[in-house]
């Protein structure tokens, strides 16, 4: 589908994923994915009219609501959380806060105990996969978790919210993930003031962003993590337009179109999705 609308045109895509639900009515996991490819369709066609636009927040939101009543416990659950995010995106903080408090705080984490009952049988190629696929899930949660905490204090604490950038960056080298706390590090300097320093992390980060993503290390995650082909762009394409397009048009950076070596960096970025 995406492959559809990415050669074809948005209601090519549109068309396909309508095709592919109405082949499968009964698939409450396929309802949660298809509301996902509504927000690919955002990154895919970002000059989309404002009318376009709330259509796809609709369908996203019927599929949504669809899963959430379907009666399967985890697809709903999942459903939820997702509409409560968007209720927050919408400002609709009393239904976003009613959807959070409906799901449960704390689920219990079996991975030790599968991973002592494999041993226990004498596999422990299937112990290790077990906990490596738990700790696969908790550092990427992890780094989402400082991402956000470094946005939180973007405003009040610059030094904390680079701080947290540190532990994010450390972590991401610890684990062989890909390293975009330069991005990060871009608003926090352009909002305390400290241009040369906000040019600087964005040289970096268009420098991580247009290079190939880092394997994650295959010491601590194979067998469980098929390393992925070399080569796989460190951001897909369809991301770097939305960084490109944010650059050149929002007055947040109005400051740094105007620094010779920020420029420089998105002109790379223009670039490249000239090439394609």
């Amino acid at each position: 589908m995406v492959q559809t609308a990415r050669s074809e045109g948005a209601q090519a895509g549109e068309a396909a994923l309508t095709a592919l639900l109405r082949a499968f009515p009964n698939n409450v996991t396929l309802r949660l994915h298809a509301a996902a490819v509504w927000d690919v369709f955002y990154l895919l066609f970002p000059d989309a009219g404002e009318a376009e636009q709330a259509r796809w927040r609709d369908e996203k939101k019927a599929l949504l609501e669809s899963a959430r009543s379907a009666g399967d416990a985890a697809c709903a659950q999942a459903a939820a959380l997702q509409l409560a995010l968007l209720a927050i995106r919408e400002r609709e903080t009393d239904r976003a806060e009613a959807l959070l408090r409906g799901l449960p705080e704390q689920t219990l984490d079996p991975t030790m105990a599968w991973s002592q009952l494999y041993l226990e049988r004498g596999e422990p190629q299937e112990a290790a996969k077990a906990l490596q696929r738990r700790l696969y899930a908790l550092i990427t949660q992890a780094l989402s978790l400082l991402v956000q905490l470094a946005n939180t204090w973007v405003k009040e604490d610059s030094e904390r919210a680079l701080h947290v950038c540190d532990v994010y960056s450390a972590l991401c080298e610890a684990f062989g993930m890909t390293d975009q706390g330069d991005g990060l590090r871009v608003e926090i300097h352009l909002r305390a003031g400290r241009i040369e320093e906000a040019a600087a992390c964005l040289e970096r980060y268009v420098e991580t962003v247009l290079g190939p993503a880092r394997l994650p290390d295959a010491r601590i995650f194979s067998p469980w993590l098929d390393a992925p082909k070399a080569g796989r762009d460190a951001m897909p394409a369809e991301m770097r337009s939305a960084l490109l397009k944010g650059l050149e048009e929002d007055a947040q950076y109005a400051a740094l179109r105007a620094h010779p070596r920020a420029a420089a960096a998105m002109e790379r970025l223009r670039g490249r999705a000239k090439r394609g």
